[in-house]
């Protein structure tokens, strides 16, 4: 009981901390961060997050830390910072732990940032499925028409939810993927077929119609069913 209750003061202590808002707060809940319980720790960081642009440095470093609660606590402090958090999300794409390369990449997403976009599609190429499938999701978040190349290329992914995520992506991205996407209809490849007809009935865009009702007749099981699927999106 009496670790319970110091435990509780400490993490009571933190977010007072954090309330107050000082800058000189950040030495002393970093301290916390390093050497204190999982419980306070976590308190530590969400305070960290209240204070601001001056916590940046000790959030971004626990981005690396052992405990994923405290990762995902770290990244969402530094989303609520905001634009003086971007930076530190960007160099952790090139982190070696593919976790952390991820954390930041739904990160970036999230903030909408336009400095992210080229960064993330360098990402699109990580060694880790996670990583270039949250990759994509982020790019369809900011909605740059400078991802549409890359995002083309991850409908051919050989993991079908980075397919799926790239699909999604483009069908966000509007009229400006809807010839490609049609021209990708022309594989031979069937996952980017199956792909690129997502993205199609996501964008319901009328030029797609004719294409997706020759579909339904493809020899292809999935690929008529995501036809159908994709003209009832689209109220054809």
């Amino acid at each position: 009981e009496s670790d319970f209750r110091t435990n509780l003061d400490l993490s009571t202590a933190a977010l007072a901390l954090g309330n107050v808002g000082d800058d000189q707060a950040v030495t002393p809940l970093n301290d916390a961060l390093k050497k204190a319980t999982l419980t306070v720790r976590r308190a530590a960081v969400e305070a960290l997050g209240m204070i601001g642009t001056a916590a940046v440095e000790p959030l971004t470093d626990a981005l690396k830390d052992d405990e994923e609660s405290i990762r995902e606590t770290a990244a969402k402090a530094l989303q609520d910072i905001g634009a003086s958090a971007v930076e530190p999300f960007i160099a952790a794409l090139k982190d070696a732990d593919e976790t952390e390369r991820q954390v930041a990449t739904k990160a970036l997403g999230k903030s909408a940032d336009e400095r992210a976009v080229e960064p993330l599609i360098a990402v699109i190429e990580d060694p880790d499925p996670k990583v270039r499938e949250a990759a994509a999701d982020a790019l369809g978040q900011i909605r740059d028409v400078r991802a549409l190349e890359t995002l083309i290329r991850a409908i051919k992914d050989p993991e079908r939810r980075v397919r799926m995520a790239a699909a999604g992506a483009l069908g966000k991205l509007g009229a400006s993927a809807v010839e490609p996407l049609l021209a990708a209809l022309e594989s031979s490849g069937l996952n980017e077929r199956e792909a690129s007809i997502r993205a199609l009935g996501d964008i319901a865009n009328p030029r797609s119609v004719e294409p997706l009702v020759a579909i339904l007749q493809s020899q292809e099981k999935a690929l008529r069913a995501a036809a159908a699927q994709a003209l009832g999106q689209m109220g054809a």
